[in-house]
């Protein structure tokens, strides 16, 4: 599984995370696993968001065709600068959490 890009970016105390891959064939099994802060807990802080990617192949032949996997999470984060992205429990990559401004309030 190949990630052609991921974007994070936070509003208040809320992060959203856009994945997509293009390397996913339509017997390929992909499911989003567990996130820290979530549904995973550690005894100390890892220092970032985590998001974690269950991805199989099954040994069976398929059709080589390519379909494209799309996927966002929502994290419910103030603290963590960095979401870092594992697939089967490595690490692949690192990315910034984007800090927007909190949309305006237009009640009077």
């Amino acid at each position: 599984m190949y990630i052609n890009f991921v974007y994070a970016y936070r509003i208040q105390d809320t992060v959203m995370v856009l994945i997509r891959s293009d390397s996913v064939s339509v017997c390929d099994k992909v499911t989003i696993s567990g996130t820290y802060p979530g549904d995973i807990h550690y005894f100390m802080d890892p220092g970032k968001a985590h998001l974690f990617i269950d991805y199989s192949s099954p040994d069976q032949l398929c059709n080589e065709i390519f379909k494209p996997w799309l996927a966002s999470v929502i994290l419910e984060d103030s603290i963590h600068n960095e979401v870092e992205i594992f697939i089967n429990r490595e690490s692949v990559i690192s990315v910034p959490i984007i800090n927007y401004p909190a949309p305006y309030n237009f009640s009077i």
